[in-house]
């Protein structure tokens, strides 16, 4: 779900989502979790909430199921910053990117969300209409930075 959050509303969205979800309002480029909640920053006065909104929501920022509009992707394993850095414009080094940010960014040519959920992992938001052309690019890179890897052992 996408909140959309009216001027002046923050304090009391931030206090909904801490009384419903133990969490509170994300930070610009951070993102929250509990369990298997999680809600992140998806721009200057939007969040997207993992899990069904709590009603309370609806009385004081504006909704919508966007379940069926995006495609998320979880990029893990050896060399994912290796792999990332060739298609998404932004440092992914331990000391710039931190678990739990989060940055609206592009993936290539895609309008995307990129989050940090673990060490290792990366969770990639984009249109679902885009699907295809993410997981096209992501088998590219990935041919490209194992052929690397074995190229200069």
């Amino acid at each position: 779900t996408r909140i959309d959050c009216p001027k002046g509303s923050k304090a009391r969205v931030s206090e909904v989502l801490k009384k419903a979800y133990v969490m509170t309002f994300s930070g610009p480029n951070r993102t929250t979790a509990r369990a298997k909640n999680r809600c992140l920053w998806f721009g200057k006065n939007h969040l997207l909430l993992g899990s069904e909104p709590d009603e309370t929501l609806s009385k004081i920022a504006r909704l919508t199921d966007v379940s069926d509009g995006y495609a998320v992707l979880r990029a893990e394993g050896r060399d994912i910053e290796a792999l990332l850095a060739r298609i998404v414009p932004i440092d992914f080094a331990p000391s710039h990117f931190k678990l739990g940010y989060t940055a609206r960014t592009l993936v290539q040519q895609m309008h995307a969300a990129v989050t940090q959920i673990s060490d290792s992992v990366f969770q990639i938001i984009v249109f679902r209409s885009m699907a295809q052309t993410l997981v096209h690019d992501r088998k590219r890179v990935m041919t490209s930075v194992y052929a690397r890897t074995i190229l200069f052992r």
